[in-house]
């Protein structure tokens, strides 16, 4: 049992550098660090089912970078690193790992790209 307990957690962009049992214990986690009521609030990548939408997000995420001054080698060199660590998991996939949790109700409150925002009542 946890002493001190919080009413909100926060976590972002975690969940697709967890492997299957470390995501189903930070669910287990946070909802034991939450207050009754507590809030998690989660913000991760996602990606489309359809593939050509894939490509269109990740298109307008890369100039979204280079409009933020990154250079394309850098774009290209972070994004060969990262996704070798990373299992992303699609809007539906994501849901349901949530809906599998002990968790009362969860709400997307934001989508931008393949970026998705829930807010997850304990």
């Amino acid at each position: 049992k946890y002493k001190n307990k919080a009413n909100v957690i926060i976590a972002s962009l975690i969940i697709p550098f967890l492997n299957d049992s470390e995501k189903k214990n930070f669910f287990i986690k946070a909802y034991k660090l939450l207050n009754n009521n507590g809030t998690l609030i989660l913000i991760d990548k996602i990606k489309s089912k359809v593939s050509d939408n894939q490509e269109v997000f990740k298109s307008l995420y890369d100039d979204f970078k280079l409009d933020k001054g990154l250079s394309k080698k850098h774009i290209i060199d972070k994004s060969k690193s990262i996704l070798t660590s990373m299992t992303i998991y699609d809007l539906d996939e994501l849901s349901d790992l949530i809906k599998n949790s002990q968790f009362k109700s969860s709400e997307i409150f934001y989508r931008m790209y393949n970026f998705v925002g829930f807010i997850i009542r304990k």
